[in-house]
């Protein structure tokens, strides 16, 4: 009895380690997506006008912005303060940002509106992931 429980207790083992290594990367990757979608829409600027005007300023700011091309360069500049990392990002620590984004004066024109740069790049990233 004592063997079958071992044999038992070790194919259990083996299981839950296989399920380990083939879940963890799923979940990674999970929240990787949702913290970049978080990052390439401008929720608030979303709610007050269609997603065309978005797209418009976000073509307009990387037109301004040569530098700016691409959507990891993009991601970068959002998360450039280290305070989070893109897997771990949430809606409130992305308003937060904004928030001091524009307390600090960090801010951009394009077409008439005052964005915040986190706003701006996330329009940016929006315009290219709608250009694909």
């Amino acid at each position: 009895m004592k063997r079958r429980k071992f044999i038992l207790s070790m194919g259990l083992a083996c299981i839950a380690a296989i399920l380990l290594t083939t879940l963890v990367p799923v979940v990674n990757n999970y929240r990787r997506l949702r913290g970049k979608k978080l990052l390439q829409e401008p929720k608030f600027l979303l709610s007050i006008c269609n997603s065309e005007a978005v797209i418009a300023l976000g073509k307009i700011y990387r037109e301004k912005q040569i530098e700016i091309f691409s959507e990891l360069k993009l991601l970068k500049l959002i998360s450039n303060d280290n305070s989070f990392e893109q897997e771990n990002i949430t809606e409130e620590i992305l308003q937060r940002k904004i928030i001091d984004d524009y307390k600090k004066g960090d801010t951009v024109m394009v077409s008439g509106w005052i964005l915040s740069k986190t706003e701006a790049y996330q329009c940016a990233l929006f315009s290219l992931g709608k250009e694909k």
